[in-house]
């Protein structure tokens, strides 16, 4: 502690003294005895807490090191056994990690794929190969209505079973990503109207999902923008987390 700051300490104390002997009638001698008494006591369990924060530590140390190294002969003994019963005709293929697994992002509904802001963005993506090459997407039997967060419209897809079924704007966003080299990951997503009331409630019968998911396969193979032979190559999924209430 500098000079000025001891100085300071005792001017203050010096005043917090007078003012001890002033309300409970304690002279300066007897407050800066019980001031000695008191920092005695807690330097006393300051020292009595460190040594037992100490002992603790050790004793964690101590248990930690020896579950560790049972772990590790559990791990060895688990890994030997594995060792000496799996056999290279029984582990399976060992083919190359495919890094374009790895290079998938997803946007929530195919509509978006149409905006230009989000255009530009795929063009960002096209431009990064190496680290895009999939876009997965919902929607695309539900679409020509943007929609934010939840499947709530049933789009122009499919009105009723009366009409002809439209996937022109779900194509032409295919073709956004397509015309960049971008590989779809299309989500077989949500009811039109002439498949179910909502376009996540479950219909009464599947017939006409049948005949939905038939139309789009057969539709999309037929159109020169795709084809048969490049569409083998997309991922296709049925659904998306049917678990959860919202779809």
């Amino acid at each position: 502690m500098s000079v000025r700051d001891k100085r300071l300490t005792d001017a203050v104390l010096t005043q917090y003294a007078d003012r001890c002997k002033g309300k409970y009638g304690l002279t300066r001698r007897v407050f800066f005895q019980m001031l000695r008494g008191i920092i005695a006591t807690i330097r006393s369990m300051t020292k009595i807490f460190d040594q037992w924060f100490r002992d603790v530590q050790k004793t964690d140390a101590a248990e930690e090191t020896e579950k560790l190294g049972e772990e590790h002969r559990r791990v060895t003994l688990m890994d030997s056994a594995k060792v000496r019963t799996l056999t290279p005709s029984r582990s399976g293929s060992q083919r190359p990690v495919r890094t374009e697994e790895f290079s998938i992002v997803g946007v929530f509904d195919v509509d978006w794929l149409l905006e230009p802001r989000f255009q530009r963005l795929l063009d960002n993506m096209a431009a990064s190969p190496m680290a895009f090459r999939t876009v997965r997407f919902f929607g695309s039997l539900n679409s020509g209505t943007r929609e934010n967060i939840d499947p709530t419209d049933s789009g122009i897809v499919w009105p009723s079973v009366v009409s002809p079924m439209d996937f022109s704007v779900t194509f032409n966003a295919l073709e956004a990503l397509t015309s960049r080299r971008l590989m779809p990951f299309v989500v077989l997503s949500f009811f039109p109207s002439a498949v179910s009331r909502s376009p996540t409630l479950p219909p009464a019968s599947f017939a006409d999902w049948k005949r939905l998911i038939r139309g789009f396969l057969d539709q999309l193979a037929a159109d020169p923008r795709f084809g048969a032979s490049a569409i083998r190559h997309w991922w296709f999924e049925v659904w998306n987390e049917p678990n959860i209430d919202a779809f």
